[in-house]
């Protein structure tokens, strides 16, 4: 959600000609890179240098090295322990946010609507992935996570177009979203994208509804977080282990997505850990 957001933002004025939208998406996508990564292969390599040398430290984690490579690569993976996780299991979402910068990137390249551009992208991905058995990735896709960057997308183009939701409608919008997140989410017998997607959608609107935004210019929420990256949580255990929600479980050759944003306590106190890295 605040992935799309803050792409959106940050890109809202479109590069003319075929040149310079290519190299605005290499500077886009090499900013991201350049933020993200070597952080994350440091704790990445540092936890499997751990596992390596005092493997007593977690009975259930282990090293292999292709999975370790399709960690440090951002590629969905099974993992010895079972699940479509990386080595550093709180990196699933990582591998989200890589999978929206490419689209993104390829959507300001091509100089393509961006909306339509990723919405069409990710439904083929979410039914390729539904539909054609097994593609670990595919399966790792196939998740209502990549309409929810959707809508953080559309959020961003309604502020851009101005104020045209009603001041008023804010605290109701707040107050919405968070029951549909909170009370509602963790035990309805519906997608998230309903519950925790919605939810979070009617927050953002409020945070960005607290500022105006002109064509220059963002303020309030819209100007707090672009280039506010927060990888803080990536040091700390992960909520979810092998055992727990975290990942997808692999059974023969039944795949079923059991990744931390499923529902759940376990999925809800992870979902909190999706910071933005936008």
């Amino acid at each position: 959600m605040i992935s799309g957001f803050v792409m959106a933002m940050s890109t809202r004025t479109p590069s003319s000609g075929s040149a310079a939208r290519v190299a605005a998406a290499w500077i886009f996508m090499k900013r991201r890179l350049l933020r993200i990564a070597p952080l994350y292969w440091f704790y990445t390599l540092l936890k499997a240098a751990l596992l390596l040398a005092l493997p007593t430290l977690a009975s259930r984690s282990s090293v292999e090295s292709g999975h370790l490579a399709a960690s440090l690569l951002f590629i969905p993976a099974t993992s010895p322990w079972g699940f479509i996780q990386p080595t550093l299991p709180v990196g699933w979402t990582l591998n989200f946010e890589m999978l929206f910068y490419a689209v993104f990137a390829l959507a300001l390249a091509l100089g393509a609507p961006r909306i339509r551009f990723c919405l069409l992208v990710f439904l083929a991905i979410f039914l390729a992935g539904s539909y054609i058995p097994g593609s670990v990735p595919l399966a790792f896709y196939a998740n209502s996570i990549v309409f929810e960057f959707i809508l953080g997308v559309c959020i961003a183009q309604v502020l851009l177009l101005g104020p045209t939701v009603a001041p008023a409608m804010g605290p109701f919008a707040m107050i919405a979203g968070a029951a549909l997140m909170f009370a509602v989410g963790g035990d309805a017998p519906v997608d998230r994208l309903f519950t925790w997607g919605l939810g979070a959608a009617l927050v953002v609107l409020r945070c960005g509804m607290a500022g105006t935004l002109d064509s220059t210019q963002p303020h309030g929420f819209a100007a707090v977080i672009p280039g506010r990256c927060l990888l803080f949580h990536l040091p700390f255990p992960h909520f979810c282990g092998p055992g727990g929600r975290a990942g997808t479980e692999v059974a023969g050759r039944g795949e079923r997505s059991r990744h931390c944003a499923g529902s759940g306590p376990a999925g809800d106190r992870d979902r909190l850990l999706f910071l933005s890295v936008a």
